[in-house]
């Protein structure tokens, strides 16, 4: 007897093959058969009437690092399909947490994860990973390891070169963290303290990640205007240490940098073409988020980050310069200003921590500076400094155009980016990025056959990571399968009302158990943290 029997479901396996009718079983956490007609009993049937059935979603890009276990924060991943997040990503990781830096640690995630405690920091790999499978997520968890929390583990966040006994205690950590299980290792170029790295220390933690099997997943150095400069840099480390790379979220952000993702795309199949094994990801929306303290320089962080920042705004002279080089100032592939090409107006405050500062949620540093009769700089030092650099932006600043350019791609893979979090009006791509790309892309606006969109988010993600029993509907395979109606699936979140569920998914299963049924949410919660095979 089975477990459960799925009947006369349309099912796209994740292949990119042409969909076909079928039943599949399910015993245990794994798929038993797959066939046009099984026979046999089951204790629960489902009768997908049609629908499609296809592997779980894998967000191959995400902030969820410290929500597995938020219900509230997870549901909403359930309802477009997600089954598997992707942590770890732009630098910024749970792990590994040294107990003398673990302030420092805490406010180096804190600028992506807001209001978060200590207890949410892990010494190791291996802490995450069992913390996660001891209370159980809505979600599986696929960490990779960011270089953010390893060189503040072992350098604070000093902006220098490191010793040769730091550099060989940062690839010790990354080792260590792979062989526990670790996925990856993953790159912030543009925060603090990864952007104080030069491409020579890059290149020789990347090549631990390598020695390991691991991917190599990369936020260049900056997105506008030296975008080809950065994407360069990272091919260059990628070439020279032998890891496999991705690039985080392909964009051109700024009006006069629309049209270089097609530039991008050409050096990334060129580098493909002389053995640099590269792919990358992005998300179905025209606005990107991130903390608002990556507006200031990187150099107003070094030693004591967002702390030292606050202190520097408090001298007159020092804020200045501050002010000038955020509004005005000088471009270089290391940072670059991004205020004159979004524009005030363009950049919102999305969440605060401090409850004093609720009021300028949802609108724009232009407008708020408006309201206030001062300069919208001034407006955001001050917030910045109030909420101790846990404030977080919507930064409107894409082409539509280049997102459809990207998803064409065969090269592409789809992510949400999404950071979520309690207060606020958190980016809508964390609760609605997967059902977007099927009711835009795949309905709508037809660029994506349903076959391609899923591989999009499965077998292609799960082959990237290395996690060969996920992606894909075989006999054998991890059951992790999501039913649903592709003309009914719809993504409700908006940047105004950014917390509403998507909908078109009746069934979302992980591990062999449903997690939504007959789109209902249920009291299981089978998800855990993956690892991959380990590379001796």
């Amino acid at each position: 007897m089975f477990d459960i029997l799925i009947r006369n479901a349309k099912i796209v396996d994740g292949t990119g093959s042409p969909w076909f009718y079928g039943d599949i079983a399910v015993s245990g956490e794994r798929i038993t058969d797959i066939a046009p007609h099984i026979s046999g009993d089951a204790r629960h049937v489902i009768d997908a009437n049609g629908q499609v059935a296809s592997p779980g979603f894998i967000d191959m890009h995400c902030h969820d690092d410290t929500i597995q276990l938020v219900d509230e924060a997870m549901v909403a991943k359930v309802f477009q399909g997600v089954t598997t997040v992707v942590t770890g990503n732009c630098g910024f990781s749970t792990f590994p947490m040294v107990p003398d830096k673990a302030d420092l640690a805490l406010a180096h995630l804190a600028s992506v994860s807001g209001d978060i405690t200590k207890d949410v920091l892990d010494t190791s790999f291996d802490a995450y990973r069992n913390r996660i499978s001891r209370n159980g997520s809505l979600t599986n968890v696929a960490g990779l390891v960011g270089f953010g929390s390893i060189r503040t583990a072992v350098m604070g966040f000093d902006k220098r070169k490191p010793t040769a006994s730091e550099l060989q205690a940062m690839e010790n950590l990354i080792k260590e963290s792979m062989q526990q299980g670790a996925l990856g290792f993953t790159l912030g170029l543009l925060y603090v303290p990864d952007s104080y790295a030069d491409t020579e220390e890059l290149v020789a933690l990347c090549k631990a990640a390598a020695s390991m099997g691991g991917i190599v997943a990369c936020h260049v150095r900056t997105y506008e205007t030296h975008l080809i400069e950065s994407v360069k840099e990272f091919l260059e480390i990628l070439a020279c240490s032998g890891a496999r790379g991705q690039l985080s979220h392909l964009q051109a952000g700024g009006k006069n940098n629309w049209g270089k993702v097609n530039d991008v795309l050409e050096l990334m199949a060129e580098a493909r073409a002389k053995g640099t094994d590269i792919t990358c990801d992005m998300y179905p929306y025209i606005a990107g988020s991130t903390s608002l303290s990556t507006l200031f320089p990187p150099w107003t962080q070094e030693k004591g980050g967002v702390k030292r920042l606050t202190e520097l705004l408090e001298d007159p002279t020092i804020r200045e310069r501050i002010h000038q080089e955020t509004v005005y100032g000088g471009t270089g592939n290391q940072w670059e200003t991004k205020v004159p090409l979004i524009g005030w107006d363009r950049i919102v405050v999305a969440s605060v921590v401090n409850e004093d500062l609720k009021a300028f949620e949802g609108k724009s540093l232009g407008e708020l500076g408006r309201e206030r009769g001062r300069e919208p700089f001034d407006v955001l030092a001050d917030l910045v400094c109030l909420d101790e650099g846990r404030s977080t932006s919507i930064m409107f600043s894409f082409d539509p155009k280049d997102i459809e350019t990207t998803y064409k791609s065969p090269l592409h893979m789809v992510c949400s980016d999404g950071m979520w979090t309690p207060q606020g009006k958190p980016h809508p791509r964390h609760f609605g990025a997967f059902a977007k790309v099927i009711r835009m892309f795949v309905q709508e606006s037809p660029i994506l056959m349903l076959e391609d969109a899923i591989r999009k988010m499965t077998s292609m993600p799960a082959q990237r990571l290395g996690l060969m029993d996920i992606g894909l509907l075989r006999a054998g395979m991890r059951a992790d399968i999501v039913v649903f109606e592709p003309e009914s699936v719809k993504d409700n979140a908006t940047f105004a009302e950014p917390r509403q569920l998507s909908e078109g998914f009746s069934h979302v299963m992980v591990n062999g158990k449903l997690v939504l049924q007959d789109g209902e949410l249920t009291e299981e919660r089978p998800g855990r943290a993956l690892t991959r095979a380990i590379r001796r």
